[in-house]
This record gives C-alpha cells, sequence and structure tokens, in this order.
C-alpha cells in the first residue's frame, strides 16, 4: 500500500483516480487539445507552463473524469477557451504520487478569455 501521507488531504479526492477518463472532447466536433502532446519529461512542464502563461492562458487545476468535462463546461459557459495538458508529475512539483499512479488519466485545467469576448458577452 503506498503512503500517502505527505499529500494534502485532498489530494487523493480531488483527482478522481478511480473512476475512468475519457476525452471531454470527443464527440463535441473540436479537436482533442491533448493530441499528440504526451507526457513532458522532467524539467520540461516548467518551460511549458511558462510558455502557456505567456500566452495569456492562466493554470486551473489537475483533475479527471468526470471533473474535467464539467470544468470544461463551465469555463466555456463564462467565455473561457479551455485546454487540456499532461499533469506535472516531476517530483520536484511537489507530491504527486496520486499523479505519477496514472498519469494520462490526469489533466492539469489552463484557461483564458476567448478573443473577443467582452463582460456583455457573458450576460
Amino acid at each position: 500500500m503506498a503512503d500517502n501521507s505527505a499529500c494534502s488531504p485532498g489530494a487523493a479526492g480531488a483527482s478522481g483516480a478511480a473512476r475512468g477518463a475519457t476525452d471531454p472532447n470527443d464527440g463535441a466536433g473540436t479537436p482533442d487539445p491533448m493530441a499528440g502532446a504526451g507526457t513532458p519529461e522532467i524539467g520540461e512542464h516548467t518551460a511549458r507552463e511558462a510558455q502557456l502563461a505567456a500566452d495569456g492562458w492562466e493554470k486551473k487545476f489537475t483533475a479527471s473524469e468526470p471533473r474535467l468535462s464539467e470544468a470544461k463546461e463551465m469555463y466555456e459557459s463564462m467565455g473561457y477557451e479551455v485546454r487540456f495538458e499532461a499533469a506535472n508529475t516531476d517530483p520536484s512539483a511537489g507530491c504527486t504520487s496520486c499523479l505519477s499512479v496514472a498519469p494520462d488519466r490526469n489533466k492539469t485545467i489552463w484557461i483564458r478569455k476567448k478573443t473577443g469576448a467582452g463582460e456583455e458577452d457573458l450576460f
């Protein structure tokens, strides 16, 4: 049995690792934002996250299904673009034991305002 004592109290429950993961973009007519991305090597996350932030993306949280689909729907309804990136399993990022068990199941959600979407578009 794995020792999860170093993990934050909500980490295991928030990942939804016990549930099967599906692509929330399947059938939606939009391409999978993770297609061909693979799992980045150690150290690549920092550079990738810096590039995403420079491009206007805001990192929100890491989850698996069904939370990914729920969050995607919610953020899109609020006028955001949504993308998923591979979860950071680099040990230097902190406790990643839950994410390391099934790295392809967990994704980090990034959002940014849709180009041209103003507050008036939301209400």
